[in-house]
């Protein structure tokens, strides 16, 4: 994480921030602020699992992240319905008003401390540690903010793909089908249209993903089964299936936390009965990326790092960092939720 940055002279800079000449202390944080910050900010983005997914916006000082809405299809405007994520702790909301909606922002802001004694000892190595679960927690943030607004998209929205043969857990090579097929449907327009619809991404959990690589001669031809394989990514994370990108999401699974809080959207995993063969255990993601015209994130504030000399009166050192963001789904259409 810290490869650029000089141990030596980090654990010298370090030793000076124990300092009691202030000016020696604040000249010492200036310049580990400096030296981590680059670093630090890197790792967040590399770190967010929404890449690729939002389009991302820096907004000028005092401007407000106002999108318009003309690009909804005429005839559709009853089924468009957009959100936002409104602030920490708070669901996302309905926002669509008029010609135009206003994304409300929301600011992440964490801290770190850690005790002098480190400093005069020159543990740079603990101080990298501790910089480091800093920018776990804006990594967490910011995906959760963009996920929970997905996910109460899907919830609202109330399309839901499954495969009515299946049995608990099986992510089936019809449930694949089934939610081509609906995307393609669902997304306004028709073949021809020149901003029509389809399914190109889906998040599973690591079960879901196990249960694609392990379809059987019966869903897919050998030669199909094989391409799954050699398709992965490097990271064993994705697979592509006939141009729709299957993803791996850990925070996905039956008892992990983006499902329990699509259930707590008033999202409905497929129930037994009515002709489906078995209750459905999970959920899925399924995302339409093609316009991007749906899933923004507007920067507000870019990331920054500052010291805290408040602490030093308590013998401790630290730091804190924080951004202003707007996130926002624009289109309702384009997101549908698969439960297998």
């Amino acid at each position: 994480m810290f490869e650029d940055v000089n141990d030596v002279e980090m654990n010298d800079l370090l030793r000076s921030t124990a300092s009691a000449e202030p000016v020696v202390r604040s000249k010492a944080l200036t310049q580990i602020l400096t030296a981590v910050t680059t670093p630090v900010r890197s790792g967040i983005f590399d770190g967010d699992t929404t890449a690729g997914v939002f389009n991302i916006e820096t907004l000028p000082p005092g401007v407000s992240a106002e999108y318009p809405t003309d690009f909804v299809s005429p005839g559709s405007e009853g089924e468009f319905r957009a959100f936002t994520n409104p602030g920490k702790g708070k669901p996302p909301a309905l926002v669509v008003s008029g010609d135009k909606l206003t994304l409300a922002s929301t600011k992440n802001i964490l801290r770190v401390e850690y005790d002098l004694s480190y400093a005069r000892n020159a543990r740079w190595n603990i101080v990298a540690r501790l910089t480091e679960a800093f920018m776990a927690g804006f990594i967490k943030k910011r995906n959760d903010d963009c996920w929970h607004t997905i996910l109460f998209a899907m919830a609202d929205r109330d399309v839901t793909i499954f495969d009515i043969a299946a049995g608990s857990g099986q992510f089936t090579r019809k449930l694949f089908s089934n939610l081509r097929v609906s995307m393609a449907r669902n997304s306004g327009g028709n073949a021809m249209s020149i901003r029509r619809g389809r399914a190109t991404d889906v998040w599973v959990s690591p079960e879901g993903m196990e249960s694609i690589l392990s379809w059987n001669l019966d869903q897919v031809p050998d030669t199909v089964r094989a391409s799954l394989y050699s398709m992965a990514s490097t990271d064993n994370l994705s697979v592509n299936i006939l141009g729709t990108t299957v993803h791996q999401m850990y925070e996905l699974g039956a008892g992990q936390e983006y499902q329990a809080y699509y259930v707590a959207s008033g999202g409905v995993l497929t129930p037994a009965g009515s002709g489906h063969a078995a209750a459905d255990l999970e959920l899925g993601i399924v995302l339409d990326l093609t316009n991007k015209d749906s899933f923004v994130k507007a920067i507000n504030q870019q990331f920054e790092m500052f010291e805290d000399p408040a602490l030093h009166a308590y013998q401790k050192g630290g730091f804190y960092g924080w951004e202003e963001y707007s996130i926002g789904v624009l289109n309702s259409q384009r997101v549908a939720a698969i439960t297998f």
